[in-house]
């Protein structure tokens, strides 16, 4: 993982399919800043407001097998806690030991979010970049979340090669295949967005790191 500087504020409240700008490191200074500052948590806010309105208004329309796809780390899940324990600097983070314990809280609009998509009937797919081999310690973030089932994992396999944009862009493609109208994407990169396939993206602030 690298840490990047977030595009133009503009750019990241439009949101929708506009890709962030994201050009050179946040030092953690900057980082430490951003978030404490309460600008993070406002952004957040402003995009879970925006993609909720939207949600609401494609459930009113109806359809068979609605799909709301959420990815789970800086979009579900928040990794805070060891970021300001690594002092906002993703590289010293000792990110496989903090994963491991499961104990990520989640990011509550995005919570609130989720339970809005439940209530008019839609489907949950979880889609993150995450290895299989952390299937079951996922599971149980998820439900000591308070994330209920049924939702749908899907994690990156064991054996794959290759970016996440693709990994996700293939899961995407595989879940239309199958007959499920993906109405909204959630995420907090480029790579959850690749290629498209889904009604209307949105994309949350994450000055942390930047994935492929």
């Amino acid at each position: 993982m690298s840490r990047w500087r977030r595009g133009a504020a503009s750019a990241l409240l439009s949101l929708t399919a506009v890709a962030l700008t994201q050009a050179t490191p946040w030092t953690p200074e900057e980082i430490r800043d951003y978030v404490t500052s309460g600008r993070y948590d406002a952004e957040i806010a402003h995009v879970t407001a925006e993609a909720t309105i939207w949600l609401q208004e494609r459930v009113a329309r109806g359809g068979e097998r609605l799909t709301l796809i959420c990815d789970l780390d800086e979009t579900l899940f928040s990794n805070l806690p060891v970021f300001e324990k690594a002092g906002y600097d993703s590289r010293a983070a000792v990110w496989t030991e903090w994963e491991a314990r499961g104990e990520a809280p989640t990011i509550a609009p995005v919570a609130e979010l989720l339970r809005t998509a439940r209530e008019g009937g839609v489907q949950i797919v979880f889609l993150s970049g995450r290895s299989e081999r952390r299937r079951e310690i996922t599971g149980q973030n998820l439900r000591r979340a308070g994330i209920a089932e049924p939702f749908v994992l899907l994690l990156k396999p064991r054996d794959h090669v290759g970016t996440t944009g693709e990994f996700k862009r293939r899961a995407r493609q595989v879940l239309i295949a199958d007959g499920a109208a993906l109405i909204l994407n959630l995420g907090d990169q480029e790579s959850d967005f690749v290629g498209g396939l889904a009604e209307r993206t949105f994309r949350l602030p994450n000055p942390f790191y930047l994935t492929h």
